[in-house]
């Protein structure tokens, strides 16, 4: 399936076809290395469900298309970017081609092997907790003696969240934050070379309008600290677990062999919530608050010596008109007795009185329209959302309905994501530099295109682009558009119908 005329996915794929018709360029084996974003899990959930890909293996499927090396980190699911960055340095430096030990694991390794990990002074641990993350997973065949170097540097595509840890983990490597992790990141000692290129798929430069909609308006009464201390205990408890949320340097582990669920949970209970109201995790780490801390705390700029791509997917449209047809009225519930003289429906009389108020109603709903300053059927719409949330709360219900704004999802998005992108139409928060009403379900579209003015050069006119001097388009942030039809799940290869894109299958 082609993509859609002028979309981003058409113009990145017009670069590619340029620069590999370009004369005197030389292929390289770099590989590629694929960051997930937010609940980025890094097995398989139930062995068959892939975080790159869903049912189908789009990891596999990319390394056997272009024939390098892909590499599969195993960061933390729900950590903040500074953990993340951490470990995905940690994991990449861990791999080394010499010996036998390689330092990854592989498809068909039977445990995750464990290595130790620092994460530094910037976040405040517990004492004497274990420092641990994974090795990452390898498909392919990584050259021989091959080892993370400016000699041997990666390619990142990263999706959400992904995007704004590399975005910290390119920063730190220029060495400018000694005094936060002089081991990984010394003073003096510029590693952004390192990095070949960074694409992004849908990542949250200026934060997400999610987390309002969550916390603000569908959570904004609910208890959720015991759903939070379960979630957390239960992904911990097991070594078999099916996802592991990898918080085990917060203490979020079993104290010692055989303690059961009820002694794990009442005893990590506060350290949990304590977590979890903190700045350091996730989904606090990248709205429009985390993302004004990072940029206060690192001021990320983008590495001369790396080429960066974003795209940019909006799954929604607008807000509909008003229905007003003779089915709909139809509908409208009637006394008893006004059926028996057949104003009921169905019905003669009934039938002809909804024709008519059909008619009525939409030819007063135009005129109303025109009329400058007159409600717009979104704020008719959130007014009856708003009605809906009081008689609820009244009624002793503790869940929120989001509030719309002027875009809905469209029919094929995600359903579990429809409901976000419908309240996040109806947020506005000035720190996204933009209208947010256009998303993908998780990310606001407009904070995709790149960082914030003072994070760098972001420029959307990808046809100048010089394939001639390619070395003249690094450090700068080129946005190829906004590709309709993709929501946040559809970018990573999570289909919700087939028609939105068909791998190829052998």
């Amino acid at each position: 399936m082609e993509p859609p005329p002028n979309s981003g996915l058409s113009k990145l794929k017009e670069i590619v076809e340029n620069i590999s018709t370009t004369p005197g360029l030389t292929r390289t084996e770099n590989p590629i290395v694929l960051v997930p974003g937010f609940t980025g899990f890094g097995e398989p959930i139930f062995g068959s469900i892939n975080y790159w890909g869903g049912f189908e293996d789009l990891a596999a499927a990319l390394q056997t298309h272009t024939g390098v090396p892909v590499i599969l980190p195993r960061i933390g699911p729900i950590s903040s970017n500074w953990e993340r960055a951490c470990e995905l340095y940690c994991q990449l430096r861990e791999i080394q081609r010499t010996g036998t030990d390689n330092g990854f694991d592989t498809r068909s390794t039977p445990t995750p092997s464990s290595i130790a990990v620092d994460y530094g002074r910037y976040i405040d641990l517990p004492p004497d907790t274990a420092r641990t993350t994974k090795r990452a997973v390898v498909l392919g065949q990584l050259e021989p003696e091959w080892t993370w170097t400016e000699a041997h540097p990666v390619h990142m595509i990263c999706h959400s969240q992904g995007g704004n840890t590399v975005r910290l983990l390119i920063e730190l490597l220029s060495g400018r934050h000694a005094a936060q992790h002089p081991r990984y990141f010394p003073s003096g000692s510029n590693q952004q070379a390192l990095v070949k290129s960074v694409v992004t798929l849908g990542t949250p430069y200026r934060g997400t309008t999610i987390t309002s909609v969550i916390f603000d308006q569908i959570l904004r009464d609910v208890h959720v600290n015991e759903v939070i201390t379960r979630l957390v205990v239960s992904s911990a408890l097991h070594p078999t677990r099916f996802l592991d949320l990898q918080l085990e340097h917060w203490g979020f582990a079993p104290q010692a062999a055989g303690e059961s669920f009820i002694a794990m949970h009442n005893r990590l209970e506060a350290p949990i919530l304590a977590w979890w109201n903190s700045d350091n995790n996730g989904i606090k780490d990248n709205g429009p608050d985390g993302i004004a801390r990072l940029n206060r705390d690192f001021n990320p700029q983008p590495s001369p010596q790396t080429y960066y791509f974003t795209l940019s997917f909006d799954a929604t449209r607008p807000f509909p008109t008003l229905n007003f047809s003779p089915a709909n009225l139809q509908s409208f519930p009637v006394h008893g007795a006004l059926s028996l003289w057949g104003f009921g429906f169905p019905g003669l009389l009934g039938d002809i009185s909804a024709s008519v108020g059909s008619f009525l109603s939409s030819a007063a709903h135009s005129v109303l329209n025109a009329i400058p300053g007159n409600p717009s059927d979104a704020e008719y719409a959130r007014w009856l959302v708003e009605v809906a949330n009081n008689q609820a709360r009244a009624l002793g219900y503790q869940f929120r309905l989001p509030r719309p704004g002027g875009r809905i999802p469209r029919p094929d998005m995600l359903p579990l994501l429809s409901l976000f992108s419908l309240g996040m139409s109806g947020v506005c928060d000035s720190r996204l530099s933009g209208p947010s009403e256009q998303n993908d379900g998780f990310i606001d579209t407009v904070s995709m295109r790149g960082p914030d003015e003072g994070g760098g050069p972001v420029r959307d006119d990808i046809g100048s682009f010089s394939t001639a001097a390619l070395g003249e388009n690094k450090g700068v942030y080129w946005h190829l558009g906004v590709t309709e039809g993709i929501d946040h799940a559809d970018e990573v290869g999570v289909f919700t119908v087939k028609e939105t894109v068909r791998m190829p299958h052998k």
